[in-house]
């Protein structure tokens, strides 16, 4: 590669000329990716994608590439981006995502030399064998802070290591958190080495990054929310009372609890009933449960304003009458001072100043520069929702403010989210200039690419890093950008705009700590080493994972202890399975997986075995909604395959969810006996994934069955019929049946048999002789 210097652009055989500016901190951090295995940490904004072209480039001779980004529009963004800027055929460039077919995906597979895909779909290949990673040169990873636990990210990582001629990882992320453990889960997930991470602070990228203005906006809080809200702490106050007398919390910490706190607290208290039903565990459970939904309360109050509360007070009002709603709403609404602040909430006229100063501040941009583009940021959509309806009412558009709500996916009931292909289709509409304003929420869509806007206006400052980090990237782009964010004088919001800023100088510190002198380098590349050389020492089912936990290692051993030699068994999965661990554990010790859309079940081990796999909540929350569905579910089961199996996974069944144990008792009895369909439990996805081991190879290997997805419960051969015809007779068991049709041939034959001549069969005395001959001929009597 070499610099174009009279137009600062980059040249390759690869690229297309004058399309890839020349950043000098882009090309330093490619040059480390190319001699290693390495994680980029880069605000949104400042160019991921070319860096990971310059690697790409370079490892294209080396064989294919895989670029895998968590969302659709993700993915179709960084596939249009190389098709622009490279001069390789379009149809070398592959995009993959659920919507193509498997087969077709195979095909694809072996002529392209760059796929770009969602992970989901590489995963599921893998499981059935569809596709190997063997030719794979490099493996792009966007968004990488998602390589943790159970993401797919984590087995591609981990099957890549075990497959590839000469791998080498590129991890890219905004925000890998400000926890020092969880960037280190990071790159051991990723077998990454080393970490280069630059900010527009940094001397390398500061020439590059158009100086944004910052500017923080106190915005006064009305009397009358502070008096709603003094009323709401009141209320607060005696629930925390009642909760030190139980002992649950500290007299010290008070209103101060955090939410993680209260979470924590919930699963002590879990833990505990679940042991020992006690009503004052029970109406501790309800007392956390009413805090965390007063504090939600306080919090809308303060920062978002009168609407944001008056939605979600609603939403509380029919969760306390609805059948199954919870006590804790219920008992809210029974405190006489809670339903004060409620009819408060409901007649109040005015609005959240912050409101009035964002819409003012809107008018204003867009007199001055109508072809103007301004992004506003929301925590919550409730306050998008609020933003967009005020503009609404006001008839901003008269004003030439058009604004949009860009949200999620739906993510609760009654709340409707926007498709992927919804919001690529806003963001078009964004940057034609249909829309010019963007009211967003913070779960909008990680790294999609939001447009050049000449203002970002924060409703609110968001405490998280990730949030932070990425939304302030956002308008690193293309033209100058100001930053404004409103904070209400006195709340919360002042503790959060503190908060953010030392969250960000945390990451900072850790990843500088991480980068520095090889900090994580050596033990990471001693796990995949050694992973390396053990893959090639064991057999197929005691391949270990490359860089898993010791824990992880714990659960595999689980599997892989059935026995030493290499097994081949087939097992037929549900698709929808595959985003439980199981189906991995089970492709880890060699089980050749078929996906399939099942209509029955979740794994068919054999002809006349099904196992359907429920978690203990899944199968709570069948006997609280959908009872029917579970009988019928098993129902099915039973009339298709010959030996229906229910496996139930996880600890405690009984004490959660609201329901009671005697209830979880009489449905396991209903379809243990009336159903007589067997159940059983297992710990964990490795527990469960053990016990389908051990049943499909009992099923499987004696006699070589081969594996149908679609069960039949099998006809008896005509020689089964015949035995149990005879059988039938008391007192005759299956060695006399057999004798007697040895020597008469047919059921006809001992039917015409006479009674000496059935009494010369061996094993048939006089008494049975006689029995048989009355059971024939004696006359039919219709009454019991």
């Amino acid at each position: 590669m070499h610099n174009h210097q009279a137009s600062k652009f980059v040249s390759h055989p690869l690229l297309k000329e004058a399309v890839v500016e020349q950043r000098e901190y882009q090309i330093s951090i490619a040059e480390a990716g190319k001699k290693d295995s390495l994680m980029v940490v880069l605000p949104t904004g400042l160019g991921k994608t070319t860096i990971a072209l310059f690697v790409l480039i370079d490892r294209l001779k080396k064989g294919k590439i895989l670029f895998l980004a968590p969302t659709r529009p993700l993915v179709e963004q960084h596939s249009a981006f190389l098709k622009d800027v490279m001069t390789l055929d379009a149809s070398l460039i592959q995009t993959f995502t659920g919507t193509i077919s498997a087969d077709k995906r195979e095909k694809l597979w072996d002529t392209a030399k760059i796929v770009v895909s969602t992970p989901q779909v590489i995963e599921n290949d893998l499981l059935s064998n569809r596709v190997s990673l063997r030719d794979i040169a490099l493996l792009i990873l966007d968004e990488c802070h998602r390589a943790v636990g159970n993401y797919s990210y984590v087995y591609i990582a981990e099957k890549y290591y075990e497959q590839a001629k000469e791998p080498r990882v590129l991890g890219m992320t905004a925000s890998p958190g400000s926890d020092r453990e969880k960037i280190r889960e990071i790159c051991t997930s990723l077998g990454v080495k080393h970490v280069e991470s630059r900010t527009e602070y940094d001397h390398d990228v500061a020439p590059y990054v158009f100086k944004k203005n910052f500017e923080w906006r106190s915005v006064e809080v009305p009397e009358e929310i502070k008096r709603l809200k003094r009323v709401l702490d009141e209320v607060l106050e005696t629930r925390l009372k009642e909760l030190q007398k139980l002992g649950f919390i500290r007299k010290k910490k008070g209103r101060d609890i955090s939410k993680t706190e209260l979470l924590q607290l919930r699963r002590i208290i879990e833990i505990q009933l679940a042991k020992w039903k006690h009503a004052d565990l029970y109406k501790a459970l309800s007392l956390q449960a009413e805090v965390l939904k007063l504090k939600h309360a306080i919090e809308l109050i303060e920062t978002q304003g009168i609407f944001a509360v008056r939605k979600y007070f609603d939403r509380l009002k029919s969760e306390a009458l609805s059948r199954e709603g919870s006590k804790a709403a219920k008992r809210l609404l029974k405190d006489t001072k809670f339903v004060d602040v409620m009819s408060m909430v409901a007649s109040y006229e005015g609005e959240h100043p912050k409101l009035n100063a964002l819409v003012r501040i809107l008018q204003e941009e867009i007199r001055v520069n109508p072809a103007t583009r301004i992004i506003v940021f929301t925590n919550y959509r409730d306050t998008a929702e609020m933003v967009i309806s005020t503009l609404h009412r006001l008839n901003a558009e008269k004003a030439g403010i058009k604004a949009v709500k860009f949200i999620g996916q739906a993510s609760k009931v009654g709340d409707k989210g926007l498709t992927q292909k919804e919001q690529v289709e806003i963001i078009n509409k964004f940057k034609e200039g249909v829309y010019n304003v963007l009211v967003a929420t913070s779960v909008a869509e990680e790294g999609l690419d939001i447009p050049a806007t000449d203002l970002v206006l924060f409703y609110e400052p968001i405490p998280s890093a990730i949030r932070s980090i990425q939304r302030k990237g956002r308008t690193a782009r293309k033209k100058i950008g100001k930053v404004i964010v409103l904070i209400a004088k006195g709340t919360r919001d002042e503790g959060y705009y503190w908060l953010s800023r030392s969250k960000e100088q945390a990451m900072r510190r850790r990843i500088s700590e991480l980068s520095g002198g090889g900090g994580i380098g050596n033990e990471v590349a001693e796990t995949v080493i050694s992973a390396k050389v053990k893959a090639n020492l064991e057999d197929k089912v005691k391949v270990k994972p490359p860089h898993r936990e010791q824990k992880e290692e714990q659960k595999q051993r689980q599997i892989t202890e059935f026995g030493a030699e290499p097994l081949q068994l087939t097992i037929f999965v549900d698709m929808r399975e595959t985003r439980a661990g199981v189906a991995k554990f089970l492709a880890k010790a060699g089980v050749d997986l078929k996906l399939q859309n099942l209509e029955i079940g979740d794994y068919v081990v054999s002809d006349r075995v099904c196992i359907e796999r429920k978690t203990t909540l899944d199968f709570l929350d069948s006997l609280i909604n959908k009872r029917r569905n579970l009988f019928d579910q098993i129902h099915r089961m039973k009339s298709e395959y010959e030996k229906p199996l229910l496996v139930i996974e996880g600890d405690s069944i009984y004490g959660q969810r609201n329901v009671h144990p005697n209830v979880v008792r009489a449905v396991m009895a209903t379809i243990a006996i009336d159903f007589s369909v067997p159940i059983l439990q297992t710990r964990d996805e490795a527990d469960t994934a053990s016990l389908i081991y051990v049943i499909a190879k009992r099923e499987q290997m004696p006699n070589k069955t081969e594996v149908n997805p679609h069960g039949k419960k099998p006809s008896a051969s005509l020689r089964e019929q015949q035995e149990y015809l005879i059988s039938a007779l008391s007192n005759i068991g299956i060695v006399t049946t057999r004798n007697l049709l040895s020597r008469f041939k047919t059921v006809e034959g001992i039917l015409m048999a006479s009674k000496k001549e059935l009494m010369e069969v061996e094993h048939v005395g006089k008494k049975t002789a006689e029995h048989i001959k009355e059971v024939l001929s004696a006359e039919y009597s219709g009454q019991g």
